[in-house]
Formats: structure tokens, sequence, C-alpha cells
């Protein structure tokens, strides 16, 4: 980026996809180590209807090679998407709940691929949300999860979180219709670590494709390692809430643009070091262990949401002027915007 020149180590620096139209209106990208994946947003005009026509690639930036096309279907969009690993990713369908005769059998869910499966891959698991009633849906997905980099000369930090020990957010908005009106309700935020998605599970799927099967995994087989909790996701691009067992958020305090700061810390042995901490801390410590079952939508589930995952809860004793709030794994960074024409940025470390 400093000199505006291809990546020397990139054999074909430019990505190419087939698209159902000459346009993307905008797209995502994540990065781990070697891979790049890409989820290009747009629309089809169907039925005199604009239906999102969202497509998912992932390549091996170095070669150029592609190892995951994934694109969407009238029933079901390939929504988000995070890399659980070097060969597996975790994406988000959902379906369109506002096509004229769609099939209500095609059901939202969390799907991982294994890239040695190849481009056309069928999911290995399938992971399936709480049963809802017919008049729900899922309007929205977003998965959050840091990338961890395999320490070289580039990057020197000799120890990072586990691949598979790390936390990962599912935030899900959901919608009720209720006499031909759709209601968007609170979002529903999981937090459970990526080995819930990639230990294997006792098959119970379906075969889906000749020759190709998914384990279907329901919920009441994976509910009970998730937290849920009714935290609101920021929506700015510049927030990265979530590194290694740690998840940042923001507090409100009733003034505007000033926040109490939390860190949500699910390190098992986070708890031990509160006795160590001096005797007037900055901050309020709280541990989360409750075994809570949550009533929060049950007017839209028609299933038990039991989520008990424990964790350490840290929030500041201040507040702090700040739009956004980042993290990773030494510094918690705040974002501020100066009233200015430029509308600058200003990083407070």
């Amino acid at each position: 980026m400093s000199t505006g020149t291809p990546h020397p180590l990139a054999k074909r620096p430019v990505v190419a996809i087939n698209a159902t139209e000459p346009r993307f209106e905008s797209c995502n990208i994540a990065i781990n180590n070697d891979l790049v994946g890409i989820l290009f947003q747009d629309q089809i005009l169907y039925a005199n209807q604009r239906l999102e026509s969202n497509v998912l690639g992932v390549w091996a930036w170095k070669t150029g090679d592609m190892l995951l096309r994934l694109p969407s279907t009238l029933d079901h969009v390939v929504e988000t998407m995070c890399f659980l690993s070097s060969s597996h990713i975790l994406v988000g369908w959902r379906t369109l709940f506002y096509r004229e005769g769609i099939n209500r059998q095609v059901m939202p869910s969390l799907d991982v691929y294994e890239f040695s499966k190849g481009v056309d891959a069928q999911p290995s698991k399938r992971f399936l949300l709480p049963k809802m009633k017919e008049t729900a849906t899922v309007l929205e997905f977003s998965i959050c999860c840091d990338s961890t980099p395999t320490p070289s000369q580039y990057c020197p930090r000799p120890f990072y979180t586990s691949p598979d020990h790390r936390i990962c957010k599912v935030q899900i908005s959901l919608g009720d219709e209720l006499d031909g009106m759709l209601t968007r309700e609170s979002p529903m935020t999981l937090l459970l670590f990526t080995h819930t998605f990639l230990r294997d599970y006792k098959p119970m799927g379906a075969i889906l494709g000749e020759g190709t099967s998914t384990t279907i995994v329901p919920w009441e087989l994976w509910g009970e390692s998730t937290r849920l909790t009714l935290w609101n996701s920021p929506a700015s691009v510049y927030s990265i809430c979530v590194n290694g067992l740690r998840v940042i958020r923001k507090i409100s305090t009733g003034v505007q643009q000033h926040f109490k700061i939390q860190l949500c810390d699910f390190n098992p042995y986070a708890v031990s070091s509160i006795e160590s901490l001096p005797g007037k801390p900055t901050s309020t410590y709280r541990y989360v262990n409750s075994a809570m079952e949550s009533t929060f939508n049950m007017h839209i589930f028609t299933q038990q949401v039991y989520t008990p995952l424990p964790y350490l809860e840290v929030t500041t004793k201040r507040s702090f002027e700040a739009r956004d709030v980042m993290l990773d794994h030494d510094n918690v960074y705040l974002v501020r915007v100066s009233v200015t024409f430029s509308r600058s940025r200003d990083l407070v470390v």
C-alpha cells in the first residue's frame, strides 16, 4: 500500500469472478495468512423484484488459485463469512423471506466449508439455529472473528491464541411477520469458541448432492457451548471488537459520544488474576458464570435457548470520548471524530 504496486509474492495480483451482472454494489474482505476471502454483495432483478445475489470467493493470494466459490440462489443468500482456520471457513446463509413462492424448507444456517473439498464443495457441517415459528425469519447475519497470524520475521510476536480457541461473535437480526407487516426484533448475539464449529459431531445429516454429505448439527447439540447476549453490534466499519479470547464494546453513559469501555474475557483462567489487582482498580469486575435460560425473543423461538458459556467482565469506571472502540492483542484503541470540514479521525491508544 505504501508503493501502490502489486505484492511481490502474488503470482496473479488481480482476482476475477463471474458475475450475474457486470457490477457489484460493495464487498467484504477477510484475510487469513495466505488466504483472502471476498464477499461480493449485489442484487438481480427477478419477477419484478430486486433480490440479493451475493457471491463468495476464496483465493490463495500468492498463487491466485480459487479455493471456493459460493453463489447465492433464489431461496438462499450467502450473507457473511469468517475464517475458522487455514483450512476452514464459516459462512452464514439466510433465506429471502420477502420473495413470493419461497421454499420454507430452506432454513438459515451457519455452514462450515473445507477448502480441500474443491471449489464447488458442499459444507462439511451445517449448524442450525433454534427452531422458530413459521412467521419468523432471519433478516441479517453478521460474523466476527479475528485471524491468527503465523509467526514469522514479519510477525515476530511469539504467542497468539490458538486458532481453534478464539472467540467468534455471531449476530442475528430477527423479524416476525404479523398481520402482513414485518416487525424487526432486537438482535441476538451469540459468543462461542471456534472449536465448537471445528470439532466432530455424530453424523445426523442428509446427502446434499451425489457423493457428498453434510453433517447437520441441531441447536441442542451446540447451543450450550454459547453465550447469548443482547449487545448491539457497532455499525461502523472502523470497529474491530473481537480479538483472541476477548470481546470489547462501548457502554452508553447518557452523554453523547462518551462511553465506558467494557472488555469481556472468555479465558477460563482470567478470573484468577482479579486477586492480584492493585488496591484501587480503575475498573469494575464481574464474573458471569450463571447458566442462564434466556427468555429473549421466546415468542419467536419454539425451543429452549440455553447459553451457559462463562466470562470475566471488566468495565471502566470513567468514561471516554469515542466514536468507536477497537482491540488487538496488546492495546485498546479509541477512535474520535474531529468536528472539522474534513471530519478527520483521531486514534487514541
